[in-house]
């Protein structure tokens, strides 16, 4: 038998959303704040089974619980879109 690898296999999706002019972004179809930066800079987004996380520029900015229903809230405030 061959050597195991080590490196670490990643299971999320990546997904790159444009930031509107309120700091959300959308992930199939849902919406989720992230922190001020130029209206349409794209984010780099890891979804998990169980949580979102946003980075920018390699530094994690934002991590947010994953909505899952289709157009879920805006996590913002909790409320509906």
């Amino acid at each position: 038998m061959g050597v195991l690898r080590t490196e670490r296999f990643e299971t999320a999706r990546l997904f790159t959303p444009r930031v509107d002019r309120y700091s959300v972004i959308v992930v199939r179809t849902n919406r989720y704040s992230v922190p001020a930066w130029p209206i349409g800079q794209t984010a780099r987004v890891l979804l998990r089974a169980s949580h979102l996380v946003v980075y920018r520029k390699g530094q994690e900015v934002a991590r947010h619980e994953r909505l899952i229903a289709e157009g879920g809230g805006d996590r913002r405030c909790g409320c509906p879109r």
